[in-house]
């Protein structure tokens, strides 16, 4: 994953910041909820199952120009390139909209679902980028669940807090 989401961002050697190639890029975490308690339940055998639908239907859901990969355990990540953050969140929207009407799985005669957290790519490292999606997945984990949550980062420009 990390190879295909550097392929999108070039290091400028003159200037030493990681630039984004295209217009915007954006990174999304994403983790299925209480899939634990799924996997306690019902077993391995269908824990795998429905990571392995799950991931078929981001797969299938997003555009051929980004790239899907599973993050460990039960989360994944998405880098969308060319794309604005409520581009990634609209993407993300409609798949939970779909698993929703169509589920991955049933828990508690409720239908599985997932939170994600996604940040755009603004000049910093990956890293920084993926701790900023990690940050508003763990927000969206918070604040309930089945939600999809910003990164909220403060300006270069803002007065450090004192």
């Amino acid at each position: 994953f990390f190879f295909q989401a550097e392929d999108g961002i070039r290091d400028t050697s003159v200037t030493g910041v990681q630039t984004c190639a295209l217009p915007i890029c954006c990174l999304a975490l994403i983790d299925l909820d209480h899939f634990k308690k799924l996997n306690d339940r019902y077993g391995h055998d269908v824990g795998d199952m429905v990571l392995r639908d799950f991931a078929a239907r981001l797969a299938a859901g997003v555009r051929r120009t980004d790239y899907v990969a599973r993050w460990g355990g039960e989360e994944f990540a998405i880098f969308f390139q060319d794309a604005l953050e409520t581009q990634a969140v609209d993407v993300l929207e409609r798949l939970a909209d779909r698993i929703f009407a169509d589920p991955v799985g049933i828990l508690d005669d409720s239908p599985v679902s997932f939170s994600a957290g996604v940040s755009r790519f603004a000049g910093d490292s990956l890293e920084q980028t993926l701790k900023a999606a990690d940050d508003a997945l763990y927000e969206a984990k918070r604040t309930g669940r089945a939600r999809i949550c910003r990164a909220t980062r403060k300006s270069k420009d803002a007065p450090a807090s004192s």
